[in-house]
């Protein structure tokens, strides 16, 4: 037997190993499944504001299921191992705040900068004027491992991200969503313009507290 196939044995068993491991993480999700996480928490402002004002942005709710979708693929890239896996995790959970990241794309500079205000809040359906909760938002890089877990479904390295923080709860201590029937509007202003993008809890999570 040669020297370079036991190498070759070796690295194949420790691979394995590793991967196995990895899978042993309990709020785990394989590969497969990971680009129906994203899909299901992203909305975005459409094809008519791409060729209208040449700018498209995406908005992920981080969400359980996405939180550990992101943790899944670090664990198998090696950007973390299963012992820091639920460190990682809650970090993308903040316990008194909703997390969002924005993907955006300009085709066309303008006057205004992709986001021309600091504000990002979550409005009540079909009530512009119903603030259910208010944050900023702000450009932010993400850090190793976060960044490639997301390129591939939103071409991190093509554009400019954003992190969001909006309250969980409002000025008298409530929460600002309770029911999975809630349809709340994202809202934040995208080169001059108010943009107001639907999200449909109940398409987003089983239990209110996986938002």
């Amino acid at each position: 037997m040669s020297k370079r196939f036991i190498i070759a044995a070796v690295a194949l068993v420790v691979l394995l190993a590793s991967n196995a491991a990895a899978q042993q993480w309990k709020r785990y999700i394989p590969e497969a499944q990971r680009k129906e996480v994203y899909k299901k928490a992203t909305v975005n402002t459409g094809l008519s504001a791409k060729f209208i004002s040449k700018v498209n942005a995406r908005v992920l709710w981080v969400t359980d299921e996405v939180a550990r979708a992101i943790v899944s693929d670090m664990l198998d890239k090696k950007y973390v191992s299963a012992t820091d896996a639920d460190s990682e995790y809650f970090d993308l959970r903040p316990f008194s705040h909703f997390l969002f990241y924005l993907f955006i794309k300009v085709d066309k500079k303008t006057l205004w900068g992709p986001l021309d205000q600091q504000a990002f809040s979550l409005y009540k359906a079909s009530d512009p004027t119903n603030r259910l909760s208010s944050g900023e938002v702000r450009e932010a890089a993400f850090k190793t491992g976060v960044k490639e877990a997301l390129d591939l479904e939103f071409e991190v390295k093509k554009g400019r991200q954003y992190v969001a923080l909006v309250p969980r709860k409002n000025a008298s201590g409530k929460p600002v969503i309770n029911d999975l029937n809630e349809e709340p509007n994202a809202m934040f202003s995208l080169q001059g313009k108010e943009v107001f993008l639907k999200f449909k809890i109940n398409e987003l999570v089983t239990q209110v507290k996986d938002l």
